[in-house]
């Protein structure tokens, strides 16, 4: 039988030196048989947009370009990326 997991994401927006970036936040899996995704494990909750609207993405386990994955993620790592929008 062939199964595949794949990793289940959302994109969050953010800017980097006044351009536009998306960091892919992996909240779950998703899992297959013969390329049917037959059921998700969420291991953490998606947040809806600015319209209300949840919207998740899914790539491969092997991808290589920037996860943030959010079983391994400290609240200290994220907020280094965001150190300069704080007030204080």
């Amino acid at each position: 039988m062939d199964k595949k997991t794949l990793n289940l994401v959302q994109g969050k927006k953010y800017f980097l030196n006044g351009v536009e970036k998306t960091q892919w936040i992996k909240i779950g899996k998703l899992f297959t048989k013969m390329d049917i995704p037959s059921s998700v494990k969420l291991d953490a909750l998606p947040l809806p947009d600015e319209k209300g609207e949840v919207w998740l993405k899914v790539f491969p386990e092997d991808r290589k370009e920037e996860i943030l994955d959010t079983s391994n993620a400290t609240l200290e790592n994220d907020l280094e990326k965001k150190d300069d929008e704080i007030p204080f």
